[in-house]
Formats: C-alpha cells, structure tokens, sequence
C-alpha cells in the first residue's frame, strides 16, 4: 500500500496495512538533510522547501504529505473597484542590507509602491531557519538602509496547479 493509499484509507475511517507515520519534519530536518545552507532553501529555493520535505520523506520512508491551494481567480473580480480597497496591498521587494564574513545576510523587505522600507529584517544564517521579524536597530543596523544589493539567483518553480 502506497503512502497515499495509506492516508486516504484513514480518512475514510477504514483499515490501512499500518498506522500512518507522518512525524512533524516540516522545517528543521528536510533543510538539514539537504547538505545546503538554510539561505539556498529558504531564500534562493534550491530546493524550496517543499521539495526538502518530500526528500526527506521518501528518504525516511515515512507517510508525509501537504496542502496545496490555488485560489486561481477567486479575487479578480475586486479589481472593478481599482485602488478603492488597494486589495494587491503593497508590493514588497526582499533586498539585502548587509553581509557577514560567514556567507551570512540580512535582508528587508522595500515597498516599491509605497516607496518604503520595512520595519523589520530577516536574519539569513547557514544553519537554521531565517530569524524573522527582527528590528534592525537591535542588530546595529539603521532603520533605513544607506545602502543595498539586489536579491538575485532566486530559482523559480511551477506553482498551483501547474505544480
């Protein structure tokens, strides 16, 4: 029995060959199992991690799976109101602020519409997930960077459907 006859059989509330296995390796162990820095997964999707997750469970040959959404073109129609309700919000830009020695990097996002930066980086680090929500200040950084580096290298993937 495959993994997803597996899981499918425990939805229907029948009995599979055997328990299902999907212990909790969404984060820290596909990345690790990569070999790569946290930053290729995280930032340049070399894997994305997504595709860590399914390495990994078929590595471990455990049942693991996720869910995909495409909302395709649910919201469309509010496009009629035009800038009334801004429903695309802003439209941000990761750039990097500063780089470390280490391979390490920070980066924040810019609002190209507003003209604005964030208020807060992301903290980029080869051995663990990036550290979110961090306020610059507090890494010595200035609010508003004097200088930055274009976010460049990111690999791209099918999405939605077409996934």
């Amino acid at each position: 029995m495959t993994s997803r006859e597996r899981l499918l059989k425990v939805l229907r509330r029948e009995i599979p060959d055997c328990v299902p296995v999907c212990p909790d390796i969404s984060n820290m162990v596909p990345a690790k199992l990569s070999g790569k820095p946290f930053w290729d997964i995280y930032v340049y999707q070399d894997p994305p991690l997504w595709k860590a997750y399914i390495d990994a469970v078929k590595y471990f040959g455990i049942d693991g799976g996720f869910e995909l959404y495409d909302f395709g073109d649910l919201f469309d129609d509010l496009d009629e109101y035009g800038d009334l309700f801004d429903i695309h919000g802003p439209k941000w830009e990761q750039r990097i602020v500063k780089r470390y020695a280490d391979g390490g990097f920070v980066t924040q996002d810019f609002d190209t519409k507003a003209e604005s930066w964030s208020k807060f980086v992301t903290v980029h680090t080869q051995d663990n997930p990036p550290a979110t929500d961090v306020r610059p200040e507090g890494i010595g950084l200035k609010a508003i960077p004097t200088t930055w580096e274009s976010l460049e290298g990111i690999k791209e993937w099918p999405e939605g459907m077409e996934l």
